[in-house]
């Protein structure tokens, strides 16, 4: 249980990493960015629970110096934070797409099947337009 108030912090990418684990977006565990000149704070939420493992949050990185604050009351879970790292526009895309995997091959598997069906189409549609 306690608090952590880092320095200032301020990093030169739109997006920023911090890598998160533990029971993080639990009643009681907070982490987030105040932002120098601001009253309301970023709320850092992981998409899931990171639980014993490592998961990524990605927020737009503020324009002007931030402190990152963790908050822990509760005595049974707990939550670990790395130190957040800037990360370009297109890397940001390329990791999406990465996680998007299987989708992008089955869309990868689906056109080719809708450019052949499509020909075909195109090409019986043209023999009954103009016969032998």
């Amino acid at each position: 249980m306690g608090r952590f108030e880092s320095l200032p912090i301020k990093l030169n990418h739109s997006i920023m990493e911090i890598p998160v684990a533990g029971y993080l977006g639990e009643k009681g565990l907070t982490l987030q960015l105040m932002v120098e000149g601001k009253q309301k704070p970023i709320i850092i939420t992981p998409p899931k629970l990171a639980r014993e493992s490592w998961i990524s949050c990605y927020v737009r990185t503020p324009d002007k110096p931030f402190k990152l604050i963790a908050i822990d009351n509760r005595q049974r879970e707990w939550f670990a934070f790395a130190m957040p790292r800037g990360v370009g526009t297109l890397s940001f895309w390329a990791m999406w797409m990465l996680k998007q995997g299987h989708l992008l091959f089955f869309i990868g598997l689906l056109l080719p099947c809708l450019l052949l069906c499509g020909n075909d189409f195109y090409i019986q549609k043209r023999n009954i337009a103009f016969p032998d």
